[in-house]
């Protein structure tokens, strides 16, 4: 009784010294006052360059949302089968989710890459901020 004891207020002393970590919350927050300021600066320069820079800010967004969605389906399908005592099955689904996210992240590459001319016509008629979001 006394080890026990003894482990529990170590890894309560351990989860104390630990700082409490919110990477997601913090990474929105800092995106929430980012993308304002970078959309100023963009208007600074021209109706044109606010034009490219909303383009590629879409085109992130659009990337960013489709991963984090894959992310959290991932997340269930693991805790689903963790919590039904299947830890073989867990580990086989993580390492073809790693294989598929790491797909996911060479094809929005791929598509971003060689699309970099005809992507932007999507979002705008005017040849300007088609050019300007284009450049490299």
């Amino acid at each position: 009784a006394a080890e026990r004891r003894l482990r529990i207020s170590r890894a309560s002393a351990s989860a104390r010294r630990r700082p409490e970590r919110r990477v997601s919350t913090c990474s929105a927050v800092r995106l929430s006052r980012r993308a304002p300021a970078a959309t100023g600066v963009a208007a600074r320069m021209g109706n044109a360059q606010v034009g490219a820079h909303q383009i590629g800010f879409q085109l992130w967004i659009l990337c960013a949302l489709v991963l984090d969605a894959t992310a959290i389906a991932a997340q269930a399908l693991i805790g689903r089968l963790l919590g039904a005592g299947g830890v073989d099955a867990a580990q086989a689904l993580a390492h073809r989710l790693v294989v598929a996210g790491l797909g996911l992240g060479v094809g929005f590459a791929l598509v971003l890459g060689l699309g970099h001319d005809l992507i932007p016509r999507a979002f705008s008629g005017d040849l300007h901020n088609v050019l300007l979001s284009g450049r490299r």
